[in-house]
Order: structure tokens, then sequence, then C-alpha cells
């Protein structure tokens, strides 16, 4: 009978696993610069990591307890210790695995596991992006402060404003196939809406409903999966425009009245329309940082005209409860804010590489961050970039994102 002991025996973690063969991939990061009339050049960045991937199996009586241990020790967050007669022994990270099972060799599971050798600095964990969702407080916010005790001039004037608005927002999937039947849906649903506006301004439940349905129309579209890089940056554009037509000064105290409220309204819709479109980028491939760049650029314009314009929306008339409620909501806000950011950088950092900035003078990180970025929250992203300990003086070349 076959010995299954005589074969090369390996553990991950103390996880043992029989090995059948063994790959080691390295060499250079190259990146080729195309330049117009220039020609190409290939730069190096340094060596690849080194990689390891390693084709072994579990098998026996025991082959399903087996493979679930070594499937869990693989799982784990962080460099662990890999015992192999080829390696040695050597701390790795694991970077992807497959787990194959064929019907014709039951009682043994096929691995397939690339291992990247761990270096001296922790490993970062890159968590999957969560947008804190604020679609209940957006909606206690424009209730809280919606008032719908208006003349007869008031409400023809804001069902124009608000009619203008959802034909915008129902601009914002234009570019998508018309065949599709969720857009349909959700082009028919938009029309139910602005031919209900006169009704439903009189009654608060009724526009909230609309509203509600709207946005689930929109969900529905992403759904299907129908957005790419190119539509994901149009529609995030088109909610920037629709939002930004929302702002308009006027010294016409009726028309101040129609303003605040059509802005309420388009800002409730943009708030969640937004963090629908923030969460669809874990799926959308940008093949560029500058395509991404644009997105962001777009979405955190969204974000500094909301607490801008929402700030002052307030009204004069709320209860103490009411208003500690409307201050955590932008509380709430810049958190979703924050959450984008840290995204965006991670992702753009695979999609852009590092730049070389010489800083001549010695300077405050935080000074620093604020001049290149406008936004204090990426001197975290500055400091591991750099190995920077003491944020406070900083001087000769750092290693940052041009966006």
């Amino acid at each position: 009978m076959f010995d299954i002991t005589t074969l090369n025996s390996s553990t991950f973690r103390d996880v043992r696993f029989y090995t059948i063969k063994e790959v080691n991939t390295g060499g250079q990061r190259l990146a080729k610069h195309s330049f117009i009339n220039g020609g190409t050049k290939t730069v190096s960045s340094g060596l690849q990591d080194d990689s390891f991937t390693v084709e072994c199996f579990v098998a026996g009586d025991n082959y399903i307890e087996e493979k679930n241990a070594l499937k869990s020790a693989l799982n784990v967050i962080g460099s662990g210790t890999l015992i192999d007669r080829f390696y040695g022994e050597i701390e790795v990270n694991v970077d992807t695995f497959t787990i194959t099972e064929d019907r014709e060799k039951y009682g043994r599971a096929d691995f397939k596991i690339v291992f990247l050798k761990a270096d001296n600095k922790p490993l970062e964990v890159i968590e999957l992006l969560v947008v804190k969702d604020i679609t209940d407080d957006s909606f206690n916010n424009f209730e809280n402060n919606f008032e719908n005790n208006f003349g007869d001039e008031a409400v023809t004037g804001l069902v124009s404003s608000l009619t203008i608005f959802l034909e915008s927002i129902d601009e914002t999937i234009a570019f998508l196939d018309d065949n599709l039947q969720v857009v349909k849906d959700l082009k028919v649903t938009i029309g139910k809406n602005i031919s209900n506006l006169r009704t439903s301004i009189i009654s608060i439940e009724s526009l909230v409903t609309d509203m509600k349905a709207t946005l689930t129309g929109f969900i529905n579209v992403f759904a299907v999966g129908v957005f790419d890089s190119d539509k994901h940056k149009q529609f995030v554009n088109s909610i920037k425009n629709a939002q930004d037509a929302l702002i308009i000064e006027t010294d016409d105290e009726v028309q101040k009245i129609i303003n605040k409220q059509a802005f309420l309204y388009g800002s409730t819709m943009t708030i969640v329309l937004n963090q629908i479109a923030i969460v669809s980028l874990e799926e959308i491939t940008f093949t560029t940082g500058d395509d991404f760049g644009s997105v962001k650029n777009d979405t955190l314009a969204i974000y500094e005209t909301l607490e801008n314009e929402l700030s002052s929306q307030t009204s004069s008339t709320l209860n103490i409860d009411k208003i500690i409620d409307f201050q955590n909501f932008l509380e709430n806000l810049k958190t979703q804010r924050s959450e984008f950011i840290s995204f965006y950088t991670k992702k753009y950092s695979a999609l852009q590489s590092l730049q070389n900035d010489d800083v001549v003078f010695t300077n405050d990180l935080l000074n620093y961050t604020m001049l290149k970025y406008n936004d204090i929250s990426r001197i975290n992203e500055i400091m591991a970039n750099n190995n920077i300990v003491d944020p406070i003086f900083v001087k000769g070349t750092l290693q940052v994102l041009n966006k």
C-alpha cells in the first residue's frame, strides 16, 4: 500500500500538507512610459517581492477536517511560518489560494497557494470599503427641516424647481442601455414622481415615499452591474451637476424659501446616490489613476457643497433634540467622506506609482499635507509611505501620490 508519509511534507502555521510542485518568481518592478515624439522609457522601481507558488494537497480518511484546517490557517490575517523542504523555515504572507476537489479523487483536496515573502514591516490590512450608511439620517433631517406650509406661489415655484432637478437626475442614467428593463422602470418611477409633485409637497410622507422609490430604482440599476469606469465617471459627474444647479442666490424672499427647500430635497437624494456610487467602486476596474482621480474630485466636490449648504439649512425653529440630531447627521456625513478618502488612497496607490517630491526646507508634515492635498487626513498615508515617525520636521525626498 502507498505510504503517504514518504511525500514532501510541509506545514504552514503548524497545519500539515503534502507538496507536489513549487515555483519561485521574482524580478524587477518595471514601469514603461511613452512620450509624444520621444519614444518610450522603462524605469525600474526596485525588485518585486519574492513569490512562492505551492501546489499541494491533503488526503486521507480525515481529509475534510484537514482541508478546513489548512483553509482556516490561510485565512488568518498577517504573516505566518512556512516550513518546507525546499525553502526551509520562512515567514510569508498569503496572497491567494484556490481549492479543487474532484469527484474522481474523493478523499483528497488540492490546493494552489501563492505566498509572498514577508518583510519586517507589519502587513497592512486593506479592508473592504464601508461607507457609513446615512440614508435614514438623511430622511430624518429632510423631514425635520422641510416646512410644507407654503402659499400657492411657493408651491408652484417649488414644483418647478424639483421637476427640473428630477429631470436632471433622470439624465444621470441616460448613457446606459435604454433596453434594460430596470432602467426603463426607474425612468417610469421618476416620471410618476414628477407628475405627483404638487400633491406630494402637501404631504411630507408622500414626498419621502416618492424619494425612496426613486432611490430604490437606482439601487436596482446598480445591481445589474452595467457601470464600467467610464459610465461611473459620468454618473458621479451628473450627480454633482444636478446638485450644483440647485444653488441659486436671490434676494426674493419667496424664492429663498423655494431654493432652501429644493436644495434640502436635492441634497437628500444626492447623499444617498453618492453613497450608492461610492460603494459600487469596489466592483469597478479603473485602468489609470487619472480616471479614478476625476471620480475623487467630483465626489469630494459633492461633499464640500453638501457640508457647506446643509450647515446653513437648519431652521431656527427646531427644538434642541432635532438640532442635536442634525449635528450628528453632519458628523456622519464627514465620517462617510473620510471612509471614501481612505479607500481612494489605497486603490489609487495600486493604480499610480509613488512620485519623488523634494522638500528643500524643513517643513511641518501637517502643513505639507494641506499644501499638497488640501486634506489633513492624508498625513497618515504620507507617514506610512515614507516610514516617518516624527511628523513635526521633515526634509529631503518624500514619496507621495500625485492626487
